[in-house]
């Protein structure tokens, strides 16, 4: 995979030490966890699973 990220942002993450990458993906699915609740509380109806 191949992913693009704002210079500031991966230098933010790189200096932090080793496992940046590993952050990174934490960060990532949190945000992916978390959701189902913002949009509750932003009022937004969850986007439906595209099929494949």
């Amino acid at each position: 995979i191949t992913i693009r990220v704002d210079d500031d942002v991966l230098t933010w993450y790189k200096a932090r030490g080793p496992g940046y990458q590993k952050r990174m993906n934490h960060a990532l699915r949190k945000w992916m966890q978390d959701e189902p609740q913002r949009q509750a509380d932003w009022g937004v109806k969850p986007a439906k699973a595209k099929k494949r």
